[in-house]
């Protein structure tokens, strides 16, 4: 038997936040904040809850998007996802501007701690 779209999709996004985690513990984040981060990440791979909300979201968000959004749902600073992602922080800004704007009309918006 084949898995479901929707039990693929949870999967490919817990091994985002799989790879997420890795990404943050090579990272200049400080290691105090790095250990939080890594904990809620893996909470998450592991909470079906976090995975359906992302799930719903998959015929608008991007990876890329999905990223952010993880890193949105665990609580990182701008300035720590600057750090990670190599970018400057206004433009971090600017991804969860154009996030907002993308999932602003689904009803599950509120979900999305944005």
């Amino acid at each position: 038997m084949y898995p479901t779209t929707d039990s693929t999709s949870k999967l490919s996004i817990s091994i985002l936040a799989g790879s997420l985690a890795r990404d943050i513990s090579c990272s200049s984040i400080n290691d105090d904040v790095k250990g939080v981060y890594c904990r809620k990440l893996t909470s998450i791979a592991e909470d079906g809850s976090v995975l359906e909300v992302l799930c719903l979201y998959n015929d608008k968000t991007t990876i890329t998007d999905v990223k952010y959004l993880l890193c949105f749902f665990i609580g990182m600073s701008a300035a720590d996802i600057s750090r990670l992602f190599n970018i400057e922080i206004n433009s971090v800004y600017t991804v969860r501007y154009r996030i907002r704007k993308k999932l602003k009309d689904d009803p599950h918006f509120d979900l999305i701690p944005l």
